[in-house]
């Protein structure tokens, strides 16, 4: 089951090794790195959409509108390599986990995604 989308354009968007958290006027998420599925980079739109999978199994579409787009890719692609160090025989990334569609976007498929069962919810317990 794919949740709506939401969108993030006005707010804060932090990234840490451990996880993904964006805080809004009215409520926070964090997004935990093994349960990110996959990101699209939308350049044209100054957009990166995360496919999450909550712990039960739901997808959710979370975009972040930036004009910071390309620094937010980046830092994404820093920190997952980073995490592969940390456990290099748990995680490969190879070209075909990277596409391109049409209009431009790039999505990466997430090497470190364990899936929605890995015994631990979203905050880390």
């Amino acid at each position: 089951m794919i949740r709506a989308c939401q969108c993030v354009n006005i707010g804060f968007v932090g990234l840490t090794v451990f996880r993904i958290i964006y805080i809004l006027e009215k409520c926070s998420r964090t997004l935990k790195w093994t349960r990110l599925k996959k990101w699209t980079v939308h350049n044209k739109l100054s957009r990166v959409a995360f496919l999450h999978v909550s712990p039960s199994g739901e997808e959710q579409t979370v975009v972040v509108e930036t004009r910071q787009w390309e620094y937010l890719s980046s830092a994404i692609i820093q920190i997952v390599k980073e995490l592969q160090v940390v456990n290099p025989s748990e995680s490969f990334f190879y070209s075909s986990m990277i596409s391109t569609n049409e209009e431009g976007s790039t999505s990466y498929e997430n090497v470190l995604y364990s899936g929605p069962c890995d015994g631990v919810d979203d905050e880390g317990r």
